[in-house]
Formats: C-alpha cells, sequence, structure tokens
C-alpha cells in the first residue's frame, strides 16, 4: 500500500499519478528492440540463439527475420571507393552523387583493410523497421508467426502450415486495434479481408484473389 488511502477511500491524487509514472517508464523499457547480431550458423537477439540451420542447410526451429531502413551518407564512409562487394557480405551502392545504402548480412566480409568500421554484422536497433518471430521445419514455415515495428509494437500475424499461410490474420495500428483481418480460403484461391478503423469500426470489406496476398506477407 503506497502513501496510504483517503477516508473516503479514494487514492490521492499523487499516488495515481506515481503510479501511472511507474507504469509508462516500466512500458518504454519494455517496448525497446535490441541489435541484431548476425553470424554464418545463426543469429543472435536479445541473447537468445536464432535462426539456425541444419546439417543439410535446412532453417529449423524458432527464426527471426528482419527488414532494415536504408542508411545513406552523403559521401563514401572511411573514403572507402567501392560499389558493392559481395552478394555474402555488406554490399553498399553508390549513385554519381555518392549517396550510400547500406544492406546487411550474415556473412562478414571485407575487401579493404581500411575499410574495416564500415562493414559490420551487427544490426543497430535505430536500422530495424520490422522484426519477425516463428518456427521452420524443413525450410518451410509453421505455426503462427508475429511482425513487431521498431518500437516493439505488434504490426501483423499469420498462421503457416507446410510453409503456406493459412486461416486468419491481422494487422494492428500503433494502439493496438485491429486495423484489418482477413481469411484465407485456398480451396477457391482467395482470401477476404475486413478494414478497420482506429476506433473500430468497419470501413471495407472485399474479396481478393489469392495471388495477391504475397504483398501482405
Amino acid at each position: 500500500m503506497l502513501y496510504g488511502i483517503n477516508l473516503d477511500g479514494k487514492k490521492p491524487m499523487r499516488q495515481i499519478l506515481i503510479i501511472i509514472s511507474i507504469f509508462l517508464s516500466q512500458s518504454d523499457i519494455s517496448a525497446q528492440i535490441d541489435e541484431i547480431k548476425l553470424f554464418p550458423d545463426y543469429i543472435l537477439y536479445k541473447n537468445d540463439t536464432l535462426s539456425c540451420y541444419d546439417k543439410n542447410g535446412l532453417k529449423q526451429g524458432k527464426w527471426i527475420e528482419y527488414k532494415t531502413k536504408n542508411i545513406i551518407w552523403v559521401s563514401t564512409p572511411d573514403s572507402c571507393n567501392i560499389d558493392s562487394i559481395s552478394p555474402e557480405g555488406v554490399r553498399y551502392l553508390k549513385s554519381d552523387w555518392k549517396w550510400v545504402f547500406e544492406a546487411y548480412s550474415r556473412t562478414k566480409s571485407k575487401i579493404n583493410s581500411n575499410c574495416d568500421t564500415i562493414y559490420s554484422n551487427v544490426i543497430p536497433p535505430a536500422v530495424i523497421e520490422f522484426l519477425s518471430f516463428g518456427n521452420y521445419i524443413d525450410n518451410k514455415k509453421t505455426g503462427k508467426w508475429k511482425t513487431y515495428d521498431n518500437n516493439n509494437l505488434i504490426y501483423k500475424e499469420f498462421d503457416y502450415a507446410n510453409g503456406l499461410a493459412i486461416g486468419r490474420f491481422y494487422f494492428y495500428y500503433k494502439n493496438g486495434h485491429i486495423k484489418m483481418k482477413g481469411l484465407i480460403n485456398r480451396n477457391d484461391n482467395s482470401f477476404n479481408v475486413k478494414k478497420y478503423s482506429e476506433t473500430g469500426n468497419l470501413i471495407e470489406e472485399k474479396k481478393y484473389e489469392l495471388k495477391d496476398l504475397e504483398i501482405l506477407l
């Protein structure tokens, strides 16, 4: 019991504000995402070993998948004069104006010892746009896959069986309300979608061909 209770049975306003403040600060901490460490045989995220391959090179068990933002410099980092490295390493692409775009890979490579600082197998939180968590069996997605945005808020949910999206799926607003939900019907190669406002009002209902589902996955 914090600060006691008023005679009328109500908690003091100061107490309520303190409790709210503590709750919000804890929520902010839990909402933080962590860096992703990439290795050839696995990915390390918050001390969990994920995204492993078996001896046959097939994806197995718990996996993390990610989408990064483009990082742009006005000049080539560390004066390294390169257009690209390797499909297996970190890649840089330059235009005539020397804008540099960064991508990440599970392996670390370099072709110039003077450029070590721009090759990294660590993805910092600031460049992570989306994180997805789920399971693979023999290179095929299975069970529930959840995707979170860079604030660690739920963005979408899909169910998979034998590598195929099945059943119901959901997209969410940042306030946690359903933005869109759908039902996949593989028997007639279609899926139905209902879209909602942030206050929960149905604003559209439509049927799509199954081939259009790919842009949502």
